[in-house]
């Protein structure tokens, strides 16, 4: 039986595992917080994950030296800019450092003395967000076995300038017709939807009731592929796919993280419940919207007979998907609210 204790002002805990007893700082003043990482803990000896030697000891170049190498065989676009913002920043701040140590204060000076280099916050959240990345990354290779949290800060939304639903339609209505099908596919398939999605600070994943090949090629088409970091798709969810619990629960399980620090995305309602119930945060796309005066196309065609209320297990509603970003940037630094 495992159990907190508070030193100064800081908490412990002690579990254990095959029969040892482990004790470590949950590098927290918040009990709650403390009770959460014991039962992470205690969670991860039923599942069996191991605990060696090497646990812990992982110093910040190494793990951005993974993050980097992962990249690479990714062949990310962004390849460059993160080694850029790696050396560049993140390296001359925490060389040296290990990663059990570092703590949310830590990335909280950091912000702060980027902001007095004048780096904006958008610049400085995208330089967290591959400090977050590794820490994912090296607990997934079980080199960590606690992901701190790493605050972000608030930032302005993404350049305005997209279409509307009623501006697209006014657009329609108005061009020629062997303008409109070259239109129609350059809104449904995103024009700048790159930038939105890069402007948001967190991993994103996908987690699709196909198979994998399709979903990339889908991202493929969207010219938008490297912007995700995994595919979670039926063949990993043993064709348990969503709306199920047990769906939600395998890529949590292997993200090695809880509901609560995760953001759902989703254009169909039914899928929602079930993560609400894991303490994942929703945001729910609900635009039945037409592109032209005859309704002959829509972005999606079972939005029709969607109800244009938003339901009560989503967190937030958008009808535009490049209110995305800015609605995740709103969403992840609001209180979670459960479902009822």
């Amino acid at each position: 039986m495992g159990c907190v204790w508070k030193r100064k002002n800081t908490w412990w805990i002690k579990y254990r595992r095959n029969g040892r007893a482990f004790y470590e700082s949950a590098r927290t003043t918040n009990h709650a917080e403390a009770k959460r990482l014991l039962a992470q803990r205690e969670a991860d000896s039923s599942r069996g994950i191991p605990v060696t030697p090497e646990i812990g000891k992982l110093k910040f170049d190494e793990a951005m030296d993974a993050l980097i190498t992962q990249h690479e065989n990714r062949k990310r676009r962004s390849l460059d800019k993160t080694r850029g913002r790696i050396d560049g920043h993140l390296r001359p701040a925490f060389r040296g450092r290990r990663m059990a140590d570092l703590t949310p204060t830590d990335f909280e000076a950091y912000a702060a003395a980027r902001q007095k280099e004048g780096a904006s916050n958008g610049t400085i959240n995208r330089e967290l967000a591959l400090v977050r990345r590794a820490f994912n990354l090296a607990k997934q290779a079980d080199r960590l076995l606690h992901v701190p949290h790493v605050p972000m800060l608030a930032e302005a939304s993404p350049r305005t300038g997209f279409f509307s639903g009623d501006e697209i339609s006014r657009l329609m209505a108005a061009l020629p017709a062997h303008l409109k099908p070259p239109v129609k596919f350059g809104y449904l398939t995103g024009w700048r939807l790159r930038e939105v999605l890069g402007s948001i600070p967190f991993e994103k994943v996908i987690v699709a009731n196909a198979d994998a090949p399709h979903a990339e090629r889908v991202l493929a088409r969207l010219s938008v592929a490297d912007e995700f970091e995994q595919i979670f798709d039926i063949v990993f969810m043993q064709f348990e796919c969503k709306p199920a619990r047990g769906a939600y629960e395998r890529v949590l399980e292997k993200l090695g993280v809880r509901g609560d620090e995760c953001i759902l995305v989703e254009d169909m309602a039914r899928n929602l419940p079930a993560a609400r119930e894991l303490g994942i945060r929703t945001i729910l796309l609900m635009d039945p919207r037409t592109a032209d005066q005859t309704g002959a196309w829509f972005l999606d065609p079972a939005a029709e007979a969607r109800s244009r209320e938003c339901p009560s297990d989503a967190n937030m509603c958008i009808k535009e998907i490049y209110e995305v970003a800015d609605t995740i940037q709103k969403l992840a630094n609001a209180p979670v609210r459960t479902s009822k």
